[in-house]
């Protein structure tokens, strides 16, 4: 059976980091177009370790519910991928977490 790619309209995408208190720490909103939710849930993850990497938070939860996405982050198939936000994705996981 082959993979099927759910194109979504443009829409606003608005996320929020939180700490562990559930306070509100910053948001971020961004313009997506017709792509696919693998493709946009990818580009918000990268936004988010972007956004924590430059608060200088060293430590976080991420949380993602897309299986295939987090796969393909755990495996290392991001380092060699096709797809520019997995690359991304995969340069900033390397930096040194706690």
């Amino acid at each position: 059976m082959g993979q099927c790619h759910q194109i979504v309209p443009t829409i606003l995408l608005e996320e929020c980091l939180e700490i562990q208190m559930q306070n509100w720490l910053c948001g971020y909103s961004m313009m997506i177009g017709k792509d696919t939710i693998f493709r946009i849930e990818a580009r918000s993850i990268l936004e988010g370790l972007r956004i924590a990497w430059e608060k200088e938070f060293r430590q976080l939860d991420l949380e993602c519910d897309n299986a295939l996405l987090v796969e393909s982050l755990l495996d290392g198939g991001a380092t060699n991928s096709k797809m520019v936000e997995l690359r991304l994705i995969h340069q900033i996981l390397c930096r040194s977490w706690k």
